[in-house]
């Protein structure tokens, strides 16, 4: 059933996980987004512009992927460890969260069903 569609999933979802670049562009407007009391120090802002980097070249891959049934395989698995860590990360650490982090959780959760269940036949 995904099989059908995986072409069209990967490019949305290439194009939505792309869209974290602007935690590259604007750190400080992304974490605040995302963390009630997020920091601002120049360390937590390089890191969150090497995550935001990080994340707009998956969202490449996952494009990329879409044209190329070769390559679906071994980017959807560094896809989804990438995804299910962000998950864990928001749900499982004891930080003060805001809208926006549940919102990555929720998405990133969605997309990895989707590309589990394109993995397994379905």
């Amino acid at each position: 059933m995904v099989g059908r569609y995986i072409r069209p999933i990967l490019i949305g979802t290439g194009i939505v996980t792309a869209s974290m670049i602007a935690a590259f562009f604007a750190p400080a407007v992304v974490l605040d987004q995302f963390f009630a009391g997020a920091p601002t120090d120049a360390v937590s802002l390089a890191l969150m512009r090497h995550w935001g980097l990080l994340v707009f070249c998956f969202g490449g891959l996952l494009i990329w992927a879409a044209y190329r049934p070769e390559l679906r395989k071994p980017v959807l698995i560094f896809t989804i460890v990438e995804k299910v860590a962000l998950v864990l990360g928001i749900l499982l650490l004891p930080l003060a969260l805001k809208l926006g982090a549940y919102v990555a959780a929720a998405t990133d959760a969605t997309c990895t069903a989707l590309y589990l269940l394109y993995l397994a036949g379905l």
